[in-house]
């Protein structure tokens, strides 16, 4: 019974923990062994700022740098490879920097703007520097999502405003979808068997969005088509980890019972 009652634990414990190696060689900078942490799929939610280059194109699109929060799901298919879908929401408002044009009496119009939410997702790879189960995991990756810039619904709404329009020309304002490659790393911390600290930096590089307004001089506000935008994000996350440590070693078999003797 004891012999079985291990075979059945031991079975468990492979089945939870499927894909993770049990390689014991190496040695992680923690001073265990490597995929020795129960790492195989993460949780993070993550907080920190968002920075924007400018499109100096046109009449110059400046979107100011503000907060990002969002989460990623992370699922360990190798020791060294991730697979990794994410979301985030950040704050980008935008303000032309020249003036579009004149009021009747001939006074310049004040710089257009307008408030801005970005809304970020993707699904990447991650190749990391040290094996799954390390307790300091450096790593490297790269993806292609989306970014839907999104104006806040008010300032639609004012952009349609007859008296706007016929300043601005922006009754068209509205959302713009656009396909982003994003680029960074980080390194993450084991805090704990199940619990970790992540610490990311990223790069995002897409066309610029025209958010449906004209993308040529005709009068009011205008946003040149095809140019880029280059995003940069610095996020602090805190990891849950799900599996199960490495499985212990099987228990050896028991010594055989000796049979009667002749007497």
């Amino acid at each position: 019974k004891p012999v079985s009652s291990a075979v059945v634990g031991a079975i468990l414990c492979l089945g939870t923990a499927y894909g993770q190696n049990t390689n014991t060689t190496k040695t992680n900078s923690g001073g265990g062994n490597s995929d020795e942490l129960p790492d195989l799929v993460e949780v993070t939610p993550f907080g920190g700022v968002a920075l924007y280059g400018d499109v100096n194109s046109g009449l110059g699109v400046h979107m100011a740098n503000g907060g990002v929060a969002g989460a990623s799901v992370t699922f360990n298919v190798t020791r060294w490879v991730g697979i990794q879908a994410w979301f985030d929401w950040s704050r980008g408002n935008v303000e032309f920097k020249t003036p579009s044009g004149l009021y009747p009496d001939g006074t310049i119009l004040p710089n257009y703007s307008f408030h801005n939410y970005d809304y970020n997702w993707g699904i990447d790879p991650i190749f990391y520097l040290r094996p799954r189960g390390s307790r300091i995991q450096p790593y490297l990756q790269v993806g292609v999502g989306g970014i839907q810039f999104t104006p806040d619904g008010s300032d639609k709404s004012a952009a349609r405003n007859p008296s706007s329009d016929a300043l601005f020309h922006t009754a068209n304002l509205n959302d713009n979808l656009q396909v982003a490659l994003n680029y960074g790393g980080g390194i993450k911390f084991h805090l704990t068997d199940h619990i970790g600290l992540q610490f990311d930096a990223r790069g995002f590089w897409s066309r610029n969005p025209t958010w449906d307004l004209p993308n040529y001089p005709d009068g009011g506000v205008y946003v040149p088509a095809k140019q880029k935008l280059n995003q940069f994000q610095g996020t602090v996350g805190l990891v849950f980890y799900f599996g199960e440590k490495k499985c212990p070693p099987m228990p050896p078999a028991p010594a055989p019972i000796a049979g009667p003797t002749a007497g």
